[in-house]
């Protein structure tokens, strides 16, 4: 995914809205319904710098899969280099993407 002239990061999920017309090329920020880094020693870095830079392109929602600490952080509306909305799904719990609230996932299944 090509976030800027400088930046293409390859998230370990990604999860595009694309029209056929868009399959032969290289996803945008727009595209993106939902990233996914899974961190366990990347977990500083996918959390501050890579966050930052989601969130500046525009990626509208970003999940971190924190192996460090079993849970699932999931930010949503992105403003600047920021999200506004971060919330943090444990073991016991569902969570959704927002593209696809009817479709919930518990966090046992995303977690190994």
């Amino acid at each position: 995914m090509i976030l800027d002239n400088f930046s293409e990061p390859q998230p370990d999920i990604l999860l595009l809205a694309l029209s056929i017309d868009e399959t032969d090329e290289k996803p945008t920020p727009a595209a993106a319904l939902l990233a996914v880094e899974v961190a366990d020693s990347s977990l500083r870095y996918d959390s501050g710098p890579k966050l930052r830079a989601y969130a500046r392109s525009g990626i509208r929602e970003y999940w971190i899969v924190n192996l460090t600490d079993s849970c699932v952080d999931a930010y949503r509306q992105p403003q600047g280099e920021a999200y506004t909305e971060h919330f943090r799904r444990e073991r016991a719990e569902t969570i959704a993407p927002a593209a696809f609230p009817g479709r919930p996932l518990t966090v046992p299944d995303i977690l190994p």
